[in-house]
């Protein structure tokens, strides 16, 4: 990282806070911030602040440490940056920058600490004129993607993955990777478009260079985000020039909606096989569900090219996509996006030069008063989309919208169209009519076989013209999926049906077509809601959620092979409740803390049909153990952030039929002791393990395997754990 910025005792450095009413600073060599850090030299600037070299006053460690100026944090965003960034900073991987520490300094000024690492960047590579072999190039992108992959198990995407925000170590005659800046993006109220080049050495917030269609357009943004802005990474490190560059940043946002995708065989003359062309059309397809679905799968592909190896499709086919015109690219050009993002554009460009592309427009301002709940502390809430909208100041898409409380939610709702909630519901609702006439249009939803270009027999559908959800040939999450719309053919095999946020919301606005899905065609559904309570739904004109899910519900308890049920963010209605007490058996079911609460979960007589019960964020589980302990059905246990305590496991040893339990947690070590006594084979999705403590779990002579998490660990820590350990296995979960 460079700067040619002075930084000594005649050349200070004043960070403004004048646009938030926060006090201007000035740096000086010397001062402490955070209370432990003495900032001794500037290693590099950018839009968003600087990045320090730090000594730890008492430890004596130099660090790097990134300053942002405070006017670029408003109240609630200073409020998220000091809740929100402890996960960020708890990441522990060895693709990522160590965090050690994440704070405001004099309450003001945002600030976080990191590993001082000894390398460049990808960027500086790059502009280097530095050309990668084959194998170096697959070698350094398996290691960005697995630290991604264990960042995204954590729920943290990063949002701004580009080539200056990948370090490069050498680690005997090895390039190791270490991705910076994780997640901060989110922490922030607006990202910052008004830089095109990747090189600035300071920049926090991704350019629209590398940002995915969706982003470039405000829409939601999951791990599928990083995968496409990884994807842009990946074509500029082999070509040595992104992919999409347009005159401005308005017009790359629209090269990256609408542009083919260039050729990395056509660039290079060939240097490159063919198979990478195809990988980077995988991870740059402009649809978040054409996509590969998780870095795992990526990773697969790129160790199967490092092995000289070709990629195939993957199990799930889409080779007869709908007619043009059928379907809707939630990604694709959209005139009334696109005239108020020039808006936006031009007003920017005549005040302060691209600065604020997509902060809140007109319309935002809070009811009266400071702050987003004006000076009585309530929020006016109308009938009316216009009002709801108007009534809370736009805080950057993307935050966390499960706030089960009714007058929070109402809020939360309440967003403006450039945040993601608000978008998305106030876009289904314009499209419920049309997604309508395509569900009574379509025709009885009933596979025929088929065989599929690679020689296996598969499955021909006939989905209606409008999306009804992502099909899949594994349970979450989902595996190759493809859009359940058009004709698609499929694999012969077991298949899940989504329905969610991120597998087409609308259809719970249409559950209808639920009524048309043949008896015999899905093993596995997933419902996923908002969370959003009924009040809200009704006050946006909008059908019940939870109606919804039941009406799915009622219509798949009568599919003869559905072994598998996962639902997320739906609160469980008496009548949902009925139905899954009407079922015999289950092979899988999965629930999250906000469907249904412990003690109202164990007192379901269904739970005593379980086979593998998943939980996810349910705290005080001890209700549900409790009664699981009158199982015989029950084989395999999963919980994901429940908060076990050791005596939880005095009830887990009572299950006489337990063959697998997997755990994750922040902190394992108090449950350690209690882990090494369970016979069952153990998985350990996180945190990472020292040698000593899984020798430990090893010990047990009753159980057969201790499976972990192989993003977790490098490639030589896994080989030399296997050598010493037969009973571990790495498999990804």
């Amino acid at each position: 990282m460079k700067t040619t910025e002075s930084f000594d005792d005649s050349h200070n450095i004043t960070l403004s806070g004048a646009a938030s009413g926060a006090p201007s600073r000035e740096l000086r060599p010397g001062d402490v911030i955070g209370g432990s850090y003495k900032l001794k030299s500037l290693l590099g600037r950018g839009g968003m602040g600087y990045v320090f070299c730090a000594e730890h006053t008492v430890l004596g460690i130099d660090y790097a440490l990134k300053m942002l100026a405070p006017e670029r944090l408003n109240d609630v965003s200073r409020r998220r940056f000091e809740v929100e960034g402890r996960p960020i900073a708890k990441l522990d991987h060895p693709n990522i920058v160590k965090v050690h520490n994440m704070g405001l300094d004099r309450g003001d000024c945002p600030f976080y600490v990191m590993d001082l690492l000894p390398g460049k960047s990808l960027a500086d590579y790059i502009s280097e004129g530095r050309k990668f072999a084959l194998d170096e190039l697959l070698d350094i992108f398996i290691q960005i993607a697995a630290g991604l992959a264990y960042a995204h198990s954590k729920g943290i995407v990063h949002r701004d993955v580009k080539p200056s925000n990948i370090c490069l170590l050498e680690e005997r005659g090895r390039l190791k990777v270490k991705i910076v800046d994780f997640g901060i993006a989110k922490l922030l109220p607006s990202a910052s478009l008004h830089v095109q080049s990747q090189t600035n050495a300071g920049e926090v917030f991704g350019s629209p260079l590398y940002m995915s269609p969706e982003q470039g357009l405000g829409g939601q943004i999951d791990h599928r985000s990083d995968m496409y802005s990884l994807g842009c990474t990946f074509f500029e490190a082999i070509t040595g020039r992104p992919p999409f560059r347009g005159e401005n940043p308005l017009q790359t946002i629209m090269m990256h909606q609408d542009a083919e995708q260039p050729s990395v065989a056509e660039v290079t003359a060939g240097a490159y096989p063919g198979s990478v062309d195809q990988l980077l059309s995988k991870m740059m397809a402009k649809r978040p569900a054409q996509r590969y679905q998780s870095m795992q799968q990526l990773i697969h592909d790129l160790e199967r090219l490092a092995a000289g190896k070709g990629i195939g499709s993957g199990v799930v086919y889409a080779v007869h996509e709908a007619d043009e015109g059928e379907t809707e690219n939630p990604a694709s050009f959209n005139p009334t996006k696109i005239f108020a993002l020039a808006a936006v554009l031009l007003l920017v460009v005549a005040s302060a030069g691209l600065m604020y592309l997509l902060r809140p427009s007109a319309g935002t301002e809070p009811v009266s008063g400071k702050g987003s709940e004006g000076k009585g502390g309530k929020m006016e809430k109308k009938g009316d989309i216009a009002s709801l909208t108007s009534a809370v100041p736009g805080i950057g898409g993307g935050e966390d919208m499960s706030d089960p409380d009714p007058d929070v939610q109402a809020i939360l709702i309440a967003k403006t169209a450039n945040s993601a909630l608000g978008d998305v519901l106030i876009k289904e609702k314009a499209e419920i009519p049309a997604t309508k006439r395509s569900f009574d249009s379509a025709p009885l939803i009933v596979s025929r076989p088929v065989i599929l270009p690679n020689g296996q027999k598969g499955r021909r559908f006939v989905f209606p013209s409008r999306s009804m959800g992502l099909i899949s040939a594994a349970g979450p999450p989902p595996y190759n999926s493809v859009d359940a719309v058009g004709v698609k053919d499929v694999v012969d095999a077991p298949l899940t049906l989504s329905v969610g946020p991120d597998a087409r919301h609308i259809v719970f606005y249409v559950p209808s077509i639920f009524d048309k899905i043949g008896n015999n065609e899905f093993t596995g559904l997933i419902l996923g809601g908002l969370h959003i309570t009924d009040k809200s739904n009704k006050d946006l004109g909008l059908p019940s959620e939870s109606a919804a899910a039941e009406h799915m519900l009622k219509a798949a308890s009568h599919w003869k092979k559905l072994e598998s049920i996962h639902l997320s963010k739906l609160n469980l209605t008496e009548g949902m409740l009925k139905i899954l007490n009407g079922f015999s058996r289950f092979n899988v079911l999965g629930l999250n803390k906000d469907t249904v609460s412990s003690k109202a979960l164990a007192q379901q007589p269904f739970l005593l049909n379980v086979t593998i019960l998943i939980l996810d964020g349910i705290k005080d589980t001890r209700p549900v153990l409790e009664k699981l302990a009158q199982s015989r059905a029950i084989k395999g246990l999963r919980l994901f952030d429940c908060g076990l305590k050791p005596d939880d496991f005095r009830i887990i040893e009572r299950f006489t039929g337990l063959q697998n339990f997997q755990i994750q947690e922040d902190d394992l070590g108090p449950l350690l002791p209690e882990l090494a006594k369970l016979a069952p084979d153990l998985a350990i999705g996180g945190p990472k393990l020292s040698a000593a403590e899984i020798h430990l779990l090893c010990q047990n002579r009753n159980r057969q395997r201790v499976i972990l998490r192989p993003e977790l660990y490098s490639e030589t820590e896994q080989k030399q754990l296997q050598a010493l350990e037969p009973k571990v296995s790495f498999l990804p979960f």
